[in-house]
C-alpha cells in the first residue's frame, strides 16, 4: 500500500470527522475539502483527466450526506466508510495508471462509482425534500450528474467515444424525468436514493456490458429482476408518508 494513499485517506478523513464534531464550522470544513481534492489530483492522478469526475463526487456529496444525518454514532460511522473507500478509490487509480482497467481495479472502482452516485442522489433528494428549490434545476443536477458519472465509467471500459457519450447522453435525460417524478414519491430522502440508485445500477450494468461486449438476453433479464425484487423489498419495508 502506497503511504501517500494512506495519508490523503487520514486527511479526507480528518476533514470528515472535524466536520462531526464541529457542524457550526461547516465553511471551514469545506474549504479543506476542496483543497485535499485539488492536491490529489497531481499527487495521485498523475496529471490525467481519469478519476477527476468519480473524485470530487465522492469527496463533496460524502460530506453534504454528513449534514443530513442527526445521530453522531451514525455519522462517524459514515466517515469511516467513507474513508476507506476514497482509500481503495486512490489505489485504484494508481492500479489504472500502472496498466489497463481489468480485474480487482475494476471492481472496486465499479463499485465507489455506484457509491458515488448514491450518495449524489441521497444529497440532491435531501435538498429538495428540505430546501425550496426549483424543480428544474434539481432535475437539471440529477441528469448532468448521472451524464457525468457515467461518462467518466463508460470512457474507461471503451474506445469508442461516440457511442460512450451517446450512452451517457441517454442515461442522463432518463435521470431529468425522473427527478421531475421523485418530487411526487412519498418517502424520505435515503429510500429515495435507494430507489434511484437500484434503477441506476441496472441501466448502468446493461450500458457497461453492452460496452464491452459481454451483454446477453439471460444477463438483461436477470438484471430485470434485480430491479424488481431489490424495489419492491424497499417499498414493502419502507413508511410511506402520504399527504393531501
Amino acid at each position: 500500500m502506497h503511504p501517500l494513499v494512506i495519508v490523503l485517506s487520514g486527511l479526507f478523513l480528518a476533514i470528515l470527522e472535524f466536520s462531526v464534531f464541529f457542524p457550526e464550522w461547516y465553511i471551514f470544513s469545506l474549504v479543506a475539502l476542496l483543497m485535499l481534492l485539488v492536491s490529489i489530483r497531481p499527487l495521485v492522478f498523475r496529471g490525467s483527466s481519469r478519476g477527476n469526475v468519480l473524485l470530487f463526487f465522492f469527496g463533496i456529496f460524502s460530506w453534504a450526506l454528513l449534514l443530513f444525518i442527526d445521530d453522531m454514532v451514525r455519522q462517524h460511522i459514515f466517515s469511516v466508510i467513507s474513508g476507506s473507500l476514497l482509500f481503495w478509490m486512490l489505489w485504484g487509480y494508481r492500479r489504472w495508471h500502472e496498466g489497463p482497467l481489468v480485474g480487482m481495479t475494476k471492481s472496486i472502482l465499479s463499485a465507489i462509482t455506484i457509491a458515488s452516485v448514491f450518495l449524489f442522489f441521497s444529497v440532491l433528494i435531501g435538498i429538495l425534500i428540505n430546501y425550496s428549490v426549483p424543480i428544474w434545476s434539481f432535475m437539471g443536477f440529477m441528469g448532468f450528474g448521472a451524464y457525468i458519472l457515467t461518462h467518466q465509467y463508460l470512457s474507461g471500459i471503451a474506445r469508442d467515444n461516440v457511442h460512450v457519450k451517446m450512452y451517457s447522453v441517454a442515461v442522463g435525460i432518463f435521470f431529468v424525468e425522473l427527478g421531475w417524478m421523485t418530487q411526487f414519491w412519498p418517502f424520505g430522502y435515503l429510500t429515495t436514493g435507494v430507489i434511484l440508485l437500484i434503477l441506476y445500477y441496472v441501466l448502468w450494468d446493461v450500458l457497461s456490458s453492452y460496452t464491452e461486449g459481454v451483454f446477453t438476453r439471460s444477463r438483461a433479464w436477470g438484471d430485470v429482476t434485480v430491479l424488481i425484487v431489490l424495489v419492491s423489498m424497499v417499498l414493502l419495508t419502507t413508511p410511506w408518508t402520504l399527504t393531501q
